[in-house]
């Protein structure tokens, strides 16, 4: 596991710093946060502002994953093979700079480039299936005699295309609010508004499998942002502090998910914490 730290210095610029690389037993809530609190108390940090975690688990599309991971193993474990596969592209004149890549399996992001490359691949990699004789073998068996999973089928090519856009969602928001060289405070607010009204309306498609990712990943982001009252305030702050948008525009934003009573009381408590900061500021 590594633990990166994002601080903003004295100069208000916001940098981002890999502090320490920790062997884990395992990635559960519980190892990993105590890892991180003795790391913390060992370094005598105590100013900490939020923890976060990339170990989402995606056990219901696990094998789907690792069926296009052997697929992508195969043709890069060998120049024969790869090779074979630069042809295949060249014939097909797909224009893309990046070839097919392993992933990070602890590491959804690099799970998503993984599965996004593949993808535009899919054709070529079929043609690997049709034409390499021993590419049937290779998912016979593994070095331990035991059947590899795999290879992807066509219904499993459309099921990675639903991943893919599921998952591309959550990889551009990462991107863009851990930007280090512009403001991103401002943008928690607007990405996970935004994040809330795509699954809400993905939680009614027809897809089936979208529809029990979308379910499945709602329960896990009301767990941390469902309730809008235990929000910390800082971020509807930097939303109000933005010229744009001021506090008009969180009150009516919190009004889609609540009633007017709880929509006046958020906000006061809003305006009473912006009162605080400013008068902080001004002694």
């Amino acid at each position: 596991m590594v633990l990166t730290a994002h601080f903003i210095d004295s100069d208000w610029a916001l940098h981002k710093k890999i502090l320490n690389f920790c062997q884990v037993a395992d990635h559960k809530d519980e190892t990993i946060g105590k890892l991180i609190e003795s790391c913390l108390l060992e370094w005598g940090i105590d100013k900490v502002f939020s923890i976060t975690v990339d170990n989402a688990r995606l056990k219901e599309i696990h094998d789907l994953i690792v069926s296009v991971r052997n697929v992508v193993r195969y043709v890069r474990s060998s120049p024969k093979r790869l090779t074979k596969f630069k042809t295949c592209v060249e014939q097909e004149k797909i224009d893309c700079k990046a070839l097919v890549c392993l992933d990070v399996p602890t590491r959804w992001n690099s799970t998503c480039l993984m599965l996004k490359h593949a993808l535009e691949f899919e054709k070529d990699l079929q043609i690997l299936e049709e034409e390499e004789l021993d590419y049937y073998d290779y998912f016979a068996k593994d070095e331990h005699e035991k059947k590899r999973i795999g290879p992807p089928s066509n219904f499993d090519w459309k099921n990675v295309e639903v991943f893919v856009m599921f998952f591309k969602v959550f990889y551009n928001v990462t991107n863009k609010i851990s930007g280090s060289l512009y403001v991103t405070a401002n943008s928690f607010f607007h990405e996970m508004w935004g994040i809330n009204d795509l699954l809400i309306s993905w939680s009614n498609e027809h897809n089936s499998i979208l529809r029990n990712m979308t379910i499945n990943m709602k329960s896990k982001y009301d767990k941390y942002w469902g309730s809008i009252e235990k929000i910390n305030k800082l971020v509807f702050l930097a939303v109000v502090l933005d010229p744009r948008y001021k506090l008009d525009y969180v009150g009516f934003c919190i009004e889609s998910v609540h009633d007017d009573a709880m929509v006046k009381v958020l906000v006061d408590e809003i305006e009473a914490y912006l009162m605080r900061l400013y008068n902080y500021y001004k002694s």
